[in-house]
């Protein structure tokens, strides 16, 4: 009983807020109220965004209690619409840092942690991609304080192009944050192109670059995509007019939405603006050395004389290979996102050989890519390698999940003696494998209901095979469902792609 009034509270003090529309001759929202607000009263994180455009967010460690939708609140009442919620009630400020409101559900107090302009992070920045944005920046798109920026980024193993990032996270949320990318080397207005057209339902972005692009994954993985001035480089196979590529990524839960899409897009221009007098990271193996000229040149100028040291795997080696990837890999369908070679790196498709493993190992994919495809975060804890002495190898990669019991475990089987077609064979008639069409010489998913419930999805690689098995615990959120096959296929066919 107790715990039923309990939740029955938390529930109305989650729904009993929400935004409308900033247009206060229109009603809107009351400006004392936009910010971020913590509930008082619960052992636990619960959040809820005001924004002043009229739209709020309320979310926290809960994922069944996180929602979206328009709120609007004058003369001290209010009113919220959401999918999963309609209510409205009264509320008053005791003072500017309390908010009380009642509504169906009864009374809630929430105490204000943010408003748009608050700095608590006056750190200096790090260098590199990380300082084309500020964290205080960064924080009025996530409506929290923001950590500093993490530089990530290295070399491409498939193309040895040059890649640098940064990310920026909230400190009030595990899954809000913001990722940027600038990506240089065989970039063409033709290539960006393309891009944009295997996006879902893209968007133009105006007045950004050569050309710009946003689009909104069946994730709820909001992204802009910049075409960087193009200019004429030199490779090894002649000239070429290429562009760098800069990437703007918002992780949130609930989901991005395109209502985020306007202060995104502001993020986007800024970081594009500065994009011309940024020193690259220091990346081993490239010279970062510059006289006082250097400092003049601009960022991918910069970026480009260091591809110099990787020689033959520089911008030509892709675009020599003639080879291009099927559509089974480069498509969107079941949210495939992330990193795809312009080459087909390994040799199934056509011809029936078996490939390897990249000199990465047995970890295909990285955690943010799983958060990504199945929305929960997860930390690689080992991966293995048979010594490959006998006429089999496996090699697994396992990710343990952070957020609720269960597993992501990657496993790829190789034979130099047999067939693994037998046995493939043998395990899709014992275990009513369900067929999947277009990957690979064959392809199935499989789902399994018991104490942990497992998803699975393989694929049959000449003579050789990759899975990859999702399990999960029924009282999660997080467990796997026989509706996610979609998402586990998109994962599968990124992990394909990395493969040689």
């Amino acid at each position: 009983m107790r715990f039923t009034f309990r939740f029955a509270l938390i529930l109305m003090v989650v729904f009993t807020m929400a935004i409308f529309h900033a247009d206060l001759s229109h009603g809107g929202v009351d400006s004392r109220l936009v910010g971020t607000w913590k509930l008082v009263g619960i052992n636990w994180d619960l959040y809820w965004v005001v924004r002043a455009d009229g739209y709020y967010r309320f979310h926290g460690q809960d994922l069944k209690l996180q929602h979206r939708g328009r709120f609007e609140a004058t003369k001290d009442t209010w009113s919220l619409s959401s999918l999963q919620w309609e209510d409205g009630g009264t509320y008053e400020l005791p003072d500017a840092d309390t908010w009380k409101t009642t509504g169906k559900l009864g009374p809630g107090v929430w105490k204000r942690v943010w408003y748009p302009g608050k700095s608590d992070n006056r750190d200096p920045g790090i260098g590199g991609v990380c300082d084309l944005l500020a964290p205080e920046e960064v924080s009025g798109v996530l409506n929290a304080p923001v950590k500093n920026g993490v530089s990530t980024g290295g070399t491409d193993q498939r193309t040895g192009e040059l890649k640098e990032g940064c990310r920026f996270d909230s400190q009030f949320s595990s899954y809000d944050r913001i990722k940027i990318w600038i990506d240089t080397g065989s970039t063409t207005a033709s290539s960006f192109e393309c891009l944009r057209n295997d996006a879902e339902s893209p968007i133009d972005v105006p007045g950004l670059g050569e050309s710009a692009y946003a689009s909104l994954s069946r994730n709820g993985v909001l992204q802009v995509k910049i075409l960087g001035t193009e200019s004429w480089d030199q490779s090894h196979d002649g000239m070429a007019k290429r562009g760098s590529i800069l990437t703007i990524s918002l992780y949130l839960k609930p989901e991005a939405t395109l209502d985020d899409l306007p202060k995104l897009t502001e993020l986007a221009r800024l970081m594009f603006n500065r994009y011309g007098g940024i020193e690259p990271l220091n990346i081993p193996g490239r010279s970062n050395s510059g006289t006082s000229d250097s400092k003049k040149k601009g960022f991918s100028e910069k970026i480009k004389e260091g591809l110099k040291v990787f020689g033959e795997k520089s911008v030509g080696v892709v675009k020599n290979s003639g080879e291009r990837t099927k559509d089974a890999i480069t498509s969107n369908q079941d949210g495939v996102s992330g990193p795809k070679t312009d080459t087909l790196s390994w040799r199934s498709f056509l011809g029936g050989n078996t490939p390897s493993l990249p000199d990465t190992g047995p970890c295909l994919l990285s955690e943010d890519e799983i958060l990504q495809h199945l929305g929960f975060m997860v930390k690689k804890v080992f991966e293995s390698t048979d010594d490959g002495t006998t006429e089999q190898q496996q090699s697994m990669c396992h990710f343990t999940n952070m957020q609720g019991h269960g597993e992501v475990k990657i496993t790829f089987y190789v034979r130099t003696m047999g067939s693994v077609r037998k046995g493939w064979d043998k395990k899709f008639k014992l275990y009513s494998w369900k067929r999947v069409e277009g990957i690979g010489d064959d392809a199935y998913s499989h789902y399994i209901e018991s104490g942990q419930p497992e998803l699975q999805a393989g694929a049959l690689l000449g003579n050789s095979s990759l899975t990859i098995n999702w399990k999960g615990n029924p009282r999660f959120p997080t467990v796997p469902k026989p509706a996610d096959t979609g998402k586990l296929i998109g994962l599968l066919k990124l992990a394909i792609s990395r493969l040689n």
